[in-house]
């Protein structure tokens, strides 16, 4: 079944589909830090884009702190893995959008650490049963083993119960 968000987004431009494309490579560990992506023409060829979209392409990353543009005849385009400075930054420059304080991220981070046992116990009931409910929730948080999800309240749809509920209700007449 398709993402239904993903269904609403318009096309990514070429730039970034492209700046996509290089970003997963890198992340995937599949090109490594100090590998060349080649020249300039070599790369405009292999996207099958124009100049201007490569270069574009080229800047997001150089944004991204993922790659170094190396201008002259001996230069090119230069991978770099992330680093912790560049995701710090990326992080902050959220939290700060956000309006979220140190103080915030740090009871978040303090009520994660004193939680932990309970928060891999809900992850492990979520990934084992793909849901989870208050019930269960609360027997985590009182220090109890997880189990299964309660079967749902609720008489399961059959198809047979699907459109033979009686006759449809009319509306009335107009005075």
């Amino acid at each position: 079944m398709a993402d239904p968000a993903r269904a609403r987004r318009p096309p990514r431009e070429k730039p970034q589909q492209i700046a996509d494309e290089l970003r997963r490579l890198i992340v995937a560990g599949e090109l490594s830090e100090g590998d060349s992506l080649g020249h300039e023409p070599e790369l405009v060829e292999r996207f099958g884009v124009s100049r201007p979209s490569l270069r574009e392409a080229l800047r997001i990353l150089e944004a991204e702190g993922l790659i170094t543009v190396v201008r002259g005849v001996l230069g090119g385009v230069v991978v770099h893995e992330p680093s912790e400075r560049m995701t710090a930054r990326t992080t902050a420059l959220v939290l700060q959008a956000r309006n979220v304080s140190v103080a915030d991220v740090h009871d978040a981070r303090r009520l994660l650490e004193e939680n932990r046992d309970k928060v891999e116990a809900m992850t492990a009931a979520l990934l084992e049963w793909e849901t989870i409910d208050a019930d269960q929730i609360n027997d985590i948080m009182d220090g109890k083993p997880p189990r299964p999800p309660k079967p749902s309240s609720a008489p399961p749809v059959t198809k047979s119960d699907s459109g033979n509920a009686g006759p449809a209700p009319t509306a009335a007449a107009p005075a």
